[in-house]
C-alpha cells in the first residue's frame, strides 16, 4: 500500500496526517464497542428510574441485553489484545531485530530503546507539562509547543491498560461466575462487581466530560473532528495542538519560509 503523505494540500489548504487508516479502524471499533458497553451497562447500575428501564428494554429487556453487553465486552477486548500484539510486534520488528543486527542486544540497550517510543513519556513530555501549567496559570505567555503525540494524549493511552484490564477481567468473572466459583471464594464476586461497576462508570464519565470534550465537543471541533474520517487535520488545529510537530514537518518539506507562528 503506497504511503500517505504527511502534508496533504486541498483546494489550497493544508491538511497534515495525524492517524493512519489502521489507527481509526481501530479507534472506530474501540469507540462502538464502549457505547454500546455504556448503554447495556449503565442501566443495570441505575435500574430503580425509569430511563433506565426504557434503555434496558430497546437493547431487548434481560433476554437479549446482556448477550449485547457481552458481545461489545468481547470486541473491545480482542482490539485490546489485537493492539497489544501489534504494538509488541512493531517493537521487535523496528527495536529489538535492529540491535539484534547490529550485535548490541541487551537488556540494557533494548530497555533503552522502549524508553524511545512515541507513546512513552519522555523528558520533551515532563517539560510540556510545566510549560503548560505555566502558561494557564499566567507564569509564562509562551503556550507548551507539542509533537506528534501529547503528554494528554499518553496518559489517556495508559489509562486505557488499567482499565479495560480491570473492567475485562472484573467482567469475565461475572459473566463465567459457574465455572469460577469452583476456583475462587464468593468474595471475589462481590469485588468484581464493585470493580466493574464503578471503574466502568469512572471511564463513562472521563469519556464525556474530558476526552470527547477534548476530541468532538471543543467548539474548534465541534461537531464532528475532520481527522476522524480522513486522519487529517487542518493547519490551524495542528498549528494549536501539535506545533513542534508542525515546525518539524514544515522543515521536512522545505516550507520553512511557510511556517506560522504560534497561536
Amino acid at each position: 500500500m503506497e504511503k500517505r503523505p504527511d502534508i496533504l494540500v486541498k483546494n489550497g489548504v493544508r491538511y497534515f496526517q495525524k492517524f493512519t487508516v489502521h489507527q481509526r479502524v481501530q479507534s472506530i471499533i474501540q469507540i462502538a464497542s464502549v457505547i454500546v458497553l455504556g448503554l447495556t451497562g449503565l442501566p443495570l447500575r441505575y435500574a430503580e428510574y425509569d430511563w433506565a428501564k426504557s434503555l434496558y428494554s430497546f437493547f431487548g429487556g434481560p433476554e437479549v441485553a446482556p448477550n449485547i453487553h457481552r458481545a461489545a465486552g468481547t470486541v473491545l477486548i480482542s482490539v485490546f489484545i489485537y493492539h497489544t500484539i501489534y504494538w509488541l510486534i512493531k517493537y521487535y520488528q523496528n527495536h529489538i531485530r535492529k540491535l539484534w543486527r547490529q550485535g548490541e542486544l541487551s537488556f540494557k540497550s533494548a530497555f533503552k530503546e522502549f524508553l524511545g517510543m512515541t507513546m512513552i513519556m519522555d523528558k520533551e513530555d515532563f517539560k510540556s507539562v510545566i510549560d503548560h501549567f505555566k502558561y494557564i496559570f499566567f507564569i509564562s505567555n509562551k503556550p507548551a509547543q507539542y509533537g506528534r503525540i501529547m503528554w494528554k494524549d499518553k496518559f489517556e493511552y495508559y489509562a486505557q491498560y488499567w482499565g479495560i484490564t480491570v473492567i475485562g477481567l472484573a467482567g469475565m468473572a461475572l459473566w463465567w461466575r459457574d465455572e469460577v466459583s469452583h476456583f475462587l471464594p464468593g468474595i471475589v464476586f462481590n469485588a468484581a462487581y464493585i470493580m466493574h461497576s464503578y471503574e466502568a462508570l469512572l471511564a463513562v464519565l472521563f469519556l464525556i466530560f474530558i476526552h470527547w470534550y477534548h476530541e468532538y465537543y471543543s467548539p474548534e471541533k465541534f461537531p464532528v473532528p475532520t481527522g476522524f474520517f480522513s486522519g487529517y487535520i487542518s493547519e490551524s488545529q495542528m498549528i494549536h495542538e501539535h506545533y513542534a510537530r508542525y515546525v518539524e514537518l514544515m522543515m521536512d518539506a522545505g516550507l520553512e519560509s511557510e511556517i506560522k507562528p504560534h497561536h
